[in-house]
């Protein structure tokens, strides 16, 4: 049986019970861990974790749900300077992706396709070779290239 949630972005309500369970099992697999970020409170083992990384987690985007929560958790373990978990520089918001320095080799959008036989005479000038062809007429990878020449029907030789 399959249970489908909702992703981890949807359910912000739940992360600060997240972060608790990570931690304590994360303890349990360590005792370096139990013994640096977990205390006995009553009855109850709690972690030791600052408001302020729960609120990190919480403003921030967690693409790939609990394994990305539990990856940066683990980095808080091994970078919080004292006995509580704090934030750290892999929790902020990641900073917007920089534009690419090297030009693309992809074909541009706007670009036709390549025709069957422009296809043909590259792969004859190219002696054959697909992923040189590929390279020549613009496309990113040979499969990208294979798969244009299937919906032309062709195969490596034309």
């Amino acid at each position: 049986m399959r249970v489908e949630l909702d992703p981890l972005d949807a359910r912000r309500e739940d992360i600060p019970l997240l972060v608790r369970h990570l931690v304590l099992r994360a303890a349990k697999k360590s005792p370096e861990v139990g013994a640096r970020f977990v205390t006995r409170v009553g009855g109850r083992t709690e972690a030791r974790v600052e408001a302020s990384l729960v609120a990190a987690l919480l403003r921030r985007k967690l693409a790939t749900n609990v394994r990305e929560l539990d990856g940066l958790l683990y980095g808080a373990m091994s970078e919080s300077p004292k006995d509580t978990l704090s934030v750290t520089e892999a929790m902020q918001d990641p900073p917007p992706p920089q534009p690419s320095r090297r030009p693309s080799v992809a074909p541009s959008l706007s670009a036709p396709e390549p025709t069957r036989e422009e296809i043909l005479a590259c792969i004859e000038r190219e002696k054959g070779n697909i992923r040189n062809t590929a390279a020549a007429l613009g496309f990113p990878n040979r499969f990208a290239l294979y798969r244009l020449m299937k919906r032309y029907g062709m195969d490596e030789k034309g």
